[in-house]
């Protein structure tokens, strides 16, 4: 497993992967009902002012998820801090360790700009992930009542926060 940085030189190239594999993880996945992110969504995304992400690959260089996320640094009125906007890893190849390594590869490039704190949302059906954020040190701290709209039925989502 290995993690490669997005940058402006190689988000091109890797953006329709991001976008594919987004696809694969997600069948709907915004408030509005729309599906998953596209290459729009996640080139907007990326072109906000403190953004980052970062694709994680097997060791044979195949890509198997990807975290997006933004990350600020301390002011004089604020603490620095971060959110993961989005992670998608692969259906197939889920539960062997890409999420952990994506959320901890976040933390670290959050705290590299002086964030103390990370926040992130997930589907309070979505046992798997939350799962795995608890066991990352995540706790819950809000939920907000009806977040995803899916096909047949909305889905509260569930605020996240870590001290990193």
């Amino acid at each position: 497993m290995k993690i490669i940085k997005i940058t402006h030189e190689n988000v091109e190239q890797l953006g329709d992967i991001m976008a594919e594999l987004h696809r694969r993880a997600f069948t709907i996945a915004t408030p509005q009902g729309n599906e998953s992110w596209g290459l729009e969504s996640i080139l907007s995304s990326l072109s906000q002012k403190g953004s980052f992400a970062l694709l994680a690959t097997s060791a044979d260089d195949e890509p198997m998820g990807f975290v997006l996320g933004r990350a600020v640094g301390p002011t004089e009125k604020f603490d620095g801090e971060a959110e993961i906007l989005t992670i998608a890893v692969d259906p197939t190849n889920q539960n062997r360790g890409y999420g952990r390594l994506l959320v901890e590869g976040a933390a670290t490039k959050a705290r590299e700009v002086g964030a103390n704190k990370m926040y992130l949302e997930v589907a309070a059906d979505n046992i798997a992930a939350g799962s795995l954020y608890q066991k990352l040190g995540f706790k819950n701290i809000a939920r907000r009542v009806d977040y995803y709209v899916r096909k047949n039925e909305v889905v509260d989502a569930l605020i996240m926060e870590k001290s990193i």
